[in-house]
């Protein structure tokens, strides 16, 4: 028997949305230990500064990886709710729950966009502010 080239158009679709998933979730996992790095490299190489910073300094530091860590929760958070979101797709192709209407799928969809582009945000804003301040540590 052979199978309907509809479902063989749908599982290179699925193999398609799993590759861009899995894609996404590199680009989170790479904003997590990019930013755990930064963070690393940015205190060693204060702490081994000859000069002293000052309070400005500290207080950037902080901000700095602040955001840098916030960035990487937010990706951390964006994993977890991709997989759950994929947990629905499978049970709803299981049969075990109705599909998401049209305007729900544009919801999930418009949400993760939004959220990817605030988690690029902020981690480039964090490493922009430590890569400022190791240069002004550098510098002195």
């Amino acid at each position: 028997m052979s199978e309907h080239p509809k479902s063989n158009s749908g599982r290179a679709v699925d193999e398609l949305a799993d590759r861009l998933i899995e894609k996404r979730e590199r680009l989170h996992y790479f904003v997590i230990t990019g930013s755990a790095g930064v963070i690393a490299f940015t205190i060693a190489n204060l702490r081994a500064s000859p000069s002293g910073l000052g309070l400005g300094a500290r207080v950037a530091e902080f901000a700095g990886g602040g955001v840098l860590l916030f960035a990487g929760a937010v990706a951390l958070f964006a994993i977890f709710d991709r997989h759950r979101v994929y947990a629905d797709y499978l049970d709803e192709l299981a049969g075990r729950r109705s599909a998401m209407s049209e305007s729900d799928v544009r919801s999930v969809r418009s949400r993760f966009a939004k959220r990817d582009a605030r988690i690029m945000v902020l981690f480039y804003l964090g490493v922009v502010v430590l890569a400022a301040l190791n240069a002004i540590a550098t510098v002195r």
